[in-house]
């Protein structure tokens, strides 16, 4: 009996733990949408520019602007095949990216503030990848970062701040 009110306690203490994370990249994701001024109808942005093919479509959609390599493996990894593209869906899926790319890392302090921004702008190309402000993807002449490099520093300090706790987990439930 007294084990398991220890594991219980444990599991209340991690959920407690991942709650408290999850609030925290919610809102490092709320941060860069308002800094890129994505607003409730971008979620049904479908973005295909003119030059290309049927047959090698280069469409971002949604509000993260989600390519289609990185959000068909998302889709069937959380088995959202047949679920629609919501608004919930699209910031779910949105922070399982930013959690692929370190954001627990980070705030346990195994990343630094630079090393995690610029794994961010690995992910999206509108986040520059260092202070000179360029997208990580700008060689191929299509991307521009859009978030200046401060403000994205600040975003990310804030974020790992032991008193920016603000959003609200329970909106991250599918």
């Amino acid at each position: 009996m007294n084990r398991l009110k220890r594991a219980n306690k444990w599991s209340e203490a991690e959920f407690e733990r991942i709650k408290a994370q999850s609030a925290k990249a919610k809102s490092v994701i709320d941060k860069l949408m308002k800094e890129k001024k994505i607003s409730k109808e971008d979620y049904d942005i479908v973005y295909r520019p003119p030059h290309t093919s049927s047959v090698y479509p280069s469409n971002a959609v949604g509000a993260y602007q989600f390519i289609r390599k990185t959000l068909a493996p998302l889709v069937k990894e959380h088995k959202l095949e047949n679920v629609p593209f919501s608004p919930k869906v699209q910031d779910f899926l949105a922070l399982q990216l930013l959690q692929r790319r370190g954001f627990d890392d980070f705030l346990s302090g195994k990343v630094t503030l630079e090393e995690f921004a610029r794994n961010l702008s690995m992910e999206w190309a509108s986040i520059p990848r260092s202070a000179d402000g360029l997208s990580y993807y700008h060689a191929d002449g299509k991307n521009v970062a859009r978030v200046p490099w401060s403000k994205l520093l600040d975003m990310l300090k804030e974020a790992k701040s032991p008193s920016e706790l603000c959003g609200h987990s329970d909106d991250l439930k599918l």
